[in-house]
C-alpha cells in the first residue's frame, strides 16, 4: 500500500512538472517599424535545435517572433510562407534579420485569423523567398499549438 501511494505520488509530481505554464514573461524586443527596442511581454516556445516561437504583446498589438538556426537567405526580404498542416498563412513582405550568429528571426505581425491557425494545427514548416525551407518536427509543432492557446487566453479576446 506504501508503495502505491510512492508511485501515485511520484506521478503526480512528474505531471505538475510537465505542464507548461501559461503566463507572460516581460523581456524586450525590435518592435517595427523602426525597429526600437521596447519592453515586452511575451510567451516563448522553445523548440529543438535552438529555434523558438514567441507570442510578443506591446500596447494591444500582437507579434509573432520566431528565430531559427536554418541558413534562409540572411538579411534578405521576401515572401514567408508559414505551413500549419493543410493551413498557410502568407506574408507579402518580411525581413529576416540575424540576432545572434547563425540565427534567423522574423518579427511577424500576429493576425487575428493567422492566431487561429497556431492554435488549431501548431505550425509545421516555414518557407522564406520561395525556396528556403525550415521543417518544424510534430513534436515541437504541438508546442507552437499549446503555446498559442496560452498567448490567446492570456489576451483576453475569446
Amino acid at each position: 500500500m506504501k508503495n502505491i501511494m510512492v508511485l501515485c505520488l511520484l506521478l503526480l509530481v512528474t505531471g505538475l512538472e510537465a505542464q507548461h505554464e501559461c503566463r507572460f514573461t516581460s523581456d524586450s524586443c525590435l518592435i517595427p517599424p523602426g525597429n526600437t527596442k521596447l519592453p515586452v511581454e511575451l510567451i516563448d516556445v522553445k523548440m529543438k535545435d535552438n529555434a523558438h516561437v514567441q507570442f510578443v504583446r506591446y500596447n494591444g498589438r500582437l507579434f509573432l517572433r520566431i528565430v531559427v538556426t536554418a541558413n534562409l537567405g540572411f538579411g534578405k526580404t521576401g515572401p514567408l510562407l508559414l505551413k500549419s498542416g493543410t493551413k498557410q498563412m502568407y506574408y507579402k513582405s518580411a525581413t529576416l534579420s540575424m540576432p545572434d550568429k547563425g540565427a534567423a528571426c522574423f518579427m511577424l505581425e500576429l493576425y487575428p485569423n493567422y492566431e487561429v491557425t497556431l492554435r488549431e494545427y501548431g505550425l509545421s514548416s516555414i518557407v522564406f523567398n520561395g525556396s528556403a525551407e525550415f521543417s518544424v518536427p510534430h513534436q515541437d509543432s504541438e508546442l507552437v499549438k499549446e503555446g498559442a492557446r496560452c498567448f490567446y487566453s492570456l489576451t483576453n479576446r475569446n
